[in-house]
């Protein structure tokens, strides 16, 4: 069976102005697969919008074509268009006198007659959208009432009741909290491979996308695409060439984005929990010390029994928090450096 639902061909993205063409992406090659949760990622200003507009119709592309189901997009009409495609983007929608199954029914509009009559099928279908994002209890709720994380779900249920293989999102996650946006990206992870939708979304939550994605595309500082899943864009280190900046690292190791800290000391440091050394290690960083094994260095950190021995020039002290003993190495290094 074919489970490729959209494909892009040598497309390029971009805008057209009198003072010729600003180009973000070209000769852009991609397919997105039926049951896949793809994250598209990149930095401000790559154009991670402009592909989500471009590949759902609404924005021209520059050059080359998007086919979905085998079929161009330049032959589809609007309504073929929201048969096949479910678009969500981050524009606020007016919500004052709608209820919540007044605005997930509009996704049943491109399968409804010309006056729009909801049918006891539709009804239904509306019905188990709100299932599916856990919404059920909701459907006579009025949207303006409703919290950012409630609303974002509403309107995942809107884009399931077109019954489309294509889902497509934009920012789903943007202005809500680390539990809604968790929360957002778990359910669109179990919508892709549950309901086996081929869903795209773009997204700044490198680290969750990471984590909850089938698929990354990766728009690159070469207006390319790299795609991988992304464990293997991790260990080429396509993540740390597209994201890593003088302030910032990539670390292909733990898969996480880590601040830059300019390192003025090290000390010696003995601890046999793995856990205790990382975060002591995170800790003194912020204040510019590496920990280190060299036992000639005579400023140490010995962890044992529950509590940091320090041991800073002719000073030995012991903390049971990692506060006070940060404290006493910054206080310790600052008279050092005055005296040299």
């Amino acid at each position: 069976m074919i489970d490729i639902v959209l494909e892009t061909k040598a497309l390029s993205i971009g805008y057209r102005s009198s003072k010729g063409d600003k180009v973000l992406g070209e000769s852009l090659n991609l397919q997105l697969r039926k049951g896949k949760f793809v994250g598209l990622l990149g930095p401000n200003g790559s154009g991670k919008s402009t592909l989500i507009r471009s590949i759902s119709g609404l924005l021209n592309p520059l050059d080359g074509e998007v086919f979905i189901n085998n079929i161009s997009l330049t032959k589809l009409s609007r309504t073929q268009k929201a048969r096949m495609i479910s678009v969500v983007l981050t524009d606020k929608v007016s919500s004052m006198g709608l209820s919540v199954f007044d605005m997930v029914s509009y996704g049943r509009f491109p399968h409804t007659n010309w006056l729009g009559k909801l049918t006891e099928n539709d009804i239904a279908i509306v019905e188990e959208s709100l299932r599916l994002v856990d919404m059920e209890g909701f459907a006579n709720r009025m949207l303006h009432t409703l919290s950012d994380g409630e609303r974002q779900r509403v309107m995942i249920a809107k884009a399931l009741a077109q019954k489309s293989d294509i889902v497509i999102l934009d920012e789903p996650t943007a202005h809500l909290d680390l539990i809604n946006r968790v929360e957002i990206m778990k359910l669109l992870q179990k919508l892709a491979h549950e309901q086996h939708q081929a869903i795209l979304i773009s997204t700044h939550e490198l680290d969750l996308a990471m984590q909850s994605t089938d698929e990354l595309w990766l728009m690159t500082k070469n207006k390319s695409i790299t795609v991988g899943a992304p464990e293997d864009l991790i260990l080429s280190h396509a993540m740390q060439d597209v994201f890593a900046q003088s302030a910032v690292d990539f670390d292909h190791i733990t898969g996480m984005f880590k601040m830059k800290h300019a390192i003025s000391e090290q000390m010696h440091f003995e601890c046999n929990q793995a856990q205790i050394a990382l975060w002591t290690g995170k800790a003194l960083e912020k204040i510019g010390v590496a920990l280190v094994e060299d036992i000639q260095n005579k400023n140490k950190i010995i962890y044992n029994s529950d509590v940091w021995h320090v041991e800073i020039g002719a000073k030995h002290e012991q903390f049971s928090n990692l506060a006070a003993l940060v404290n006493f190495v910054k206080a310790e290094l600052e008279k050092k450096s005055l005296h040299k």
